[in-house]
């Protein structure tokens, strides 16, 4: 079983989810291969010409992004609810239970350091909805990093046990990724 990908949050406002549609809709009609280089100001253009389309549009012609906005809105903390499950579930299958003793290989500074990036990963979209449903002010990408590595930082080694065994198995099976690393 494959470990379950987190859900990426929903765009939960009307002109986002028109100028998604729309930039979808372009890239259908002609794709670039490769896309230009960027520029500033090409880019502020496109975005007054889909804002420019956007209040064109009447209140009639809004109303399907708007709902589209809200049903966004809801999904995303049925998404995170799936993908908690789904995490437990491939956790209970792919990591052992812990030895009485964490070994010292698994106690490395270059897979502890990992370990946290997986535990970031795979909390992420929960700590985003919890700062969400709490209307916080940390609900920001720093934020919530802030968030998730004091929470890293209060965990036992137990509780660290499963994305500890997760990134020394990584590393374990990919040498030359780690190869020369140190965090």
């Amino acid at each position: 079983m494959d470990k379950p990908c987190p859900p990426r949050q929903r765009v939960t406002r009307p002109y986002l989810v028109f100028a998604g549609e729309i930039r979808q809709a372009e890239e259908l009609k002609a794709p670039r291969d490769p896309p230009p280089p960027f520029s500033a100001e090409a880019c502020e253009a496109r975005v007054k010409a889909v804002r420019a389309q956007w209040d064109a549009l009447s209140e009639e012609q809004k109303q399907p992004y708007k709902d589209k906005a809200v049903h966004n809105e809801l999904q995303f903390p049925l998404d995170v609810a799936e993908y908690k499950e789904a995490l437990a579930k491939w956790k209970s299958e792919s990591i052992p239970p812990m030895p009485a003793s964490i070994p010292p290989e698994l106690q490395t500074n270059d897979v502890v350091f990992y370990a946290e990036l997986i535990f970031c990963q795979e909390h992420r979209p929960m700590e985003t909805l919890d700062a969400l449903l709490a209307e916080s002010n940390g609900c920001c990408h720093s934020g919530i990093s802030d968030r998730l590595e004091r929470r890293w930082k209060r965990m036992t080694l137990q509780e660290r046990y499963p994305c500890l065994y997760e990134a020394f198995q990584e590393k374990s099976q990919n040498p030359s990724t780690w190869s020369g690393y140190s965090p």
